[in-house]
């Protein structure tokens, strides 16, 4: 379907490499990183700097030409970043971005995962969105309103995690494997697939009180387990 694009695959060595060339401070936040996928989430940023480009996630299978998006925007020429927008929640996510070489809004993104470089969030799911995901993306992306376009999922893809979609149209299908989840992560996935149609608050709210939902049941869980070896003896 894209025969003359050409596929990057990055090892860890070059990834490096690059970094160091671009912004030699941000090494060591880059291994300081417990979770692998920050740095798969922070490395993106620095390649479409480098060169421009289209990135999809590897979960992603292109349904029809992505050049068409391109196509959409390029009469605009202040417009230098597209970041497709989730299919969960009305925000940009990371999934699908297309970028020109050298756009500011990636140094942006750097500066801003020094500075959550050491932030914890209610769990290992909420850290990652944060630090380096789509609530980081998001956040920034708001900053530059006219070079960094959101592609609406009617568009781009619109169906969530819960493979519930909104259109039948779609640029790119995406299978939501997660290969980066923990538990929690699954954990919030079940009940927003369950609470979907009944849900009247934003989602980074619900998001939030679930957080505290799941570790308030895992406390009181490991609570009555001790509880319970201590009636046993």
């Amino acid at each position: 379907m894209h025969p003359h694009f050409e596929i990057v695959l990055w090892g860890e060595q070059e990834v490096e490499a690059l970094i160091t060339r671009i912004d030699p401070d941000f090494l060591s936040v880059y291994r300081s990183y417990p979770y692998d996928i920050q740095r798969v989430d922070a490395c993106r940023s620095f390649i479409l700097y480098a060169f421009g480009g289209v990135y999809t996630d590897l979960d992603t299978t292109p349904k029809l030409p992505v050049e068409n998006i391109l196509k959409l925007y390029e009469a605009d020429t202040k417009v230098e970043v597209l970041l497709g927008e989730s299919a969960n929640v009305d925000k940009a996510s990371n999934y699908f971005m297309a970028s020109a070489k050298g756009a500011p809004f990636w140094l942006k993104i750097i500066e801003a995962m020094k500075k959550r470089a050491g932030a914890r969030k209610l769990g290992r799911h909420q850290t990652i969105m944060f630090s380096t995901g789509p609530i980081l993306v998001s956040d920034i992306a708001e900053e530059f309103p006219h070079s960094v376009q959101i592609v609406p999922r009617a568009i781009v893809n619109s169906c969530d995690v819960c493979q519930a979609c909104q259109s039948p149209f779609g640029y790119i299908s995406d299978q939501h494997a997660s290969s980066w989840a923990g538990k929690d992560s699954q954990v919030l996935k079940r009940l927003y697939c369950a609470t979907r149609d009944m849900r009247k608050i934003p989602y980074y709210v619900w998001l939030s009180l679930m957080t505290i939902a799941v570790l308030l049941a895992m406390v009181l869980l490991l609570f009555l387990a001790k509880c319970r070896q201590k009636c046993a003896r």
